[in-house]
């Protein structure tokens, strides 16, 4: 064989080599390009769930699902589809209803509104005042994410009412179940958010462009049964999740809240949840005077561990996940009067004639001391001792030789 044949061979061995090389990359280029992706999407379902546990405290339901339908850029684009009556809403175009044995299940996509899922990083919509990104709800594969939801547990009180009354009511047990094929997944979910993976079988996209396939691939009966595609990325929460996942918190204390209930000097308050141990704060602070006279106001104890809530009632979130009264009152604190007792240093008398004071304002005394000019200084002070706020002037300067 030549030299020339032998230079054909080589170099054909060498383009084919280079083409299994070329060929082995971009198969690996996709297959990140796909890891990637679900990366994505289970992160941004992680960020969902952990708003919706946010949202249960707040609000002790979970949220109805939003128009798969709308496009990113719809003014109501993630907004809940909820009605008057406080149960969700299936009249809105892009929320379905599935119903069986006197059972719904709702299907959507997240709710991004109500959840308070925004993105820092862009500007205040200035109609909306919202600076939500549909991003947080699309997944790499430019599909909207779908969120699935026992109705019952979206209804006013529905999460209390689903521990509460559960063992006398069945409406309130979990009621959906997760396969993949004809594996079963989860029982008892009350709710389920997935992506449609990287094919989008029965997928909206961004600008609600239906994909082929099924929309939602869910078996009308008691329980629902929810099929997933093989490449789906879903999770799912069951009762008793949430209910683990939630009870390192107090909730929400509203002014309908009958056990907490508390309104002083015609103000309504009320306390945002917070974590086991520590303190809740009220929303308002203690009213300034009462309705009917200027001699007297509202004051509530400061707890030293709670910073940069002066005169606001607090409580305490107990290990048991109920709420504990510190100072949750607002009392009444009287106004120091006159008279008090004059002050006399060395041979100088200061008559303390006071002007009834109410807000903790400085009085001053002016009197020469022999022959040299001098000033006492008194001050309104509230202290509290153990059952009320007692006022008293207390001395707080004297500029006064008497040696």
């Amino acid at each position: 064989m030549s030299n020339k044949a032998y230079g054909l061979v080589a170099m054909s061995i060498i383009l084919m080599i280079a083409g299994l090389l070329a060929g082995g990359s971009l198969f690996l280029a996709r297959a990140k390009s796909i890891t990637d992706k679900s990366k994505d999407a289970k992160n941004k379902i992680e960020q969902i769930q952990k708003a919706i546990n946010k949202y249960i405290l707040e609000n002790d339901r979970l949220p109805c699902p939003a128009s798969i339908t709308k496009k990113s850029t719809d003014n109501d684009f993630g907004t809940e589809a909820r009605t008057a009556a406080g149960v969700c809403d299936d009249s809105v175009t892009g929320v379905t209803k599935y119903t069986a044995a006197t059972k719904d299940v709702f299907y959507g996509t997240v709710p991004i509104r109500v959840l308070n899922i925004f993105d820092d990083t862009l500007p205040l919509d200035e109609t909306e005042n919202l600076n939500i990104s549909p991003d947080l709800i699309i997944d790499k594969m430019g599909n909207k994410l779908t969120y699935v939801v026992y109705g019952k547990f979206a209804e006013q009180n529905g999460f209390l009412n689903s521990i509460k009354v559960a063992a006398q009511d069945g409406n309130f047990e979990s009621n959906i179940t997760v396969k993949k094929s004809t594996t079963e997944l989860k029982a008892e979910a009350v709710y389920v958010i997935f992506s449609h993976g990287k094919d989008g079988i029965g997928a909206y996209n961004m600008d609600s462009a239906f994909s082929e396939g099924t929309a939602l691939s869910i078996t009308l009966a008691d329980p629902f049964v929810l099929t997933l595609g093989a490449d789906d990325i879903a999770v799912y929460k069951t009762k008793n999740n949430l209910i683990k996942e939630t009870e390192g918190y107090c909730k929400n204390i509203e002014t309908t809240d009958t056990s907490y209930d508390y309104t002083e000097g015609g103000r309504d308050f009320t306390w945002n949840g917070v974590k086991r141990g520590e303190y809740g704060v009220a929303n308002e602070t203690c009213p300034d005077t009462t309705e009917s006279t200027d001699t007297e106001y509202y004051m509530a104890r400061d707890v030293s561990s709670v910073k940069g809530f002066k005169n606001r009632p607090i409580r305490l979130c107990q290990s048991n996940g109920t709420w504990a009264d510190v100072n949750n009152e607002c009392e009444l604190v009287k106004k120091c009067t006159d008279p008090i007792a004059n002050v006399t240093i060395g041979e100088d008398v200061f008559v303390t004639d006071f002007a009834d004071d109410l807000k903790h304002n400085q009085q001053t005394v002016n009197k020469n001391c022999g022959s040299t000019p001098g000033t006492i200084k008194f001050k309104c002070v509230v202290t509290h001792d153990g059952s009320s706020w007692v006022p008293e002037w207390h001395m707080v300067d004297q500029l006064c030789d008497n040696t």
